[in-house]
């Protein structure tokens, strides 16, 4: 009988591949949070640090669905594209979070955190890009 799909082994291999993923951009930082003394963020609506930081906000978000929303016209279904932007999206509102806080907040160690938390979404997503290397290619 043939196999049609991904087997058993590439879905286990994903589940553990992203369980890494969410603890290194979401448990690593708040265990850095509570250790360096620097404010908790909620994971679902974060407070932001003022109107500059609630706008730039929304505008990355609302021009980062403009893009994929358009993109999908013309870019093969099965391209990078759509990993990669899904990848650069939550890295460029970290950058903006990023100076947000450098710019603005009171509490100065939640910028490090911040930095990071850039530098585990850079490790994260090249350890998931090797990994897929065989199924894409």
């Amino acid at each position: 009988m043939e196999q049609h799909g991904l087997g058993a082994e590439f879905w286990l291999e994903f589940f553990v591949m992203m369980g890494a993923a969410v603890f290194l951009i979401e448990g690593m930082p708040n265990i850095l949070r509570r250790r360096m003394g620097a404010d908790q963020k909620k994971l679902i609506f974060p407070e932001h640090v003022n109107d500059f930081h609630k706008r730039g906000d929304w505008i990355l978000g609302i021009s980062f669905a403009v893009i994929l929303l358009s993109s999908m016209a013309f870019i093969q279904p099965n391209s990078l594209f759509f990993l990669l932007a899904s990848l650069l999206f939550p890295t460029f509102q970290l950058i903006f979070q990023l100076y947000v806080e450098w710019r603005f907040s009171e509490n100065r160690t939640n910028y490090k955190i911040t930095i990071v938390q850039i530098g585990l979404v850079f490790v994260s997503a090249i350890g998931i890009l090797l990994w897929l290397e065989p199924y894409i290619g």
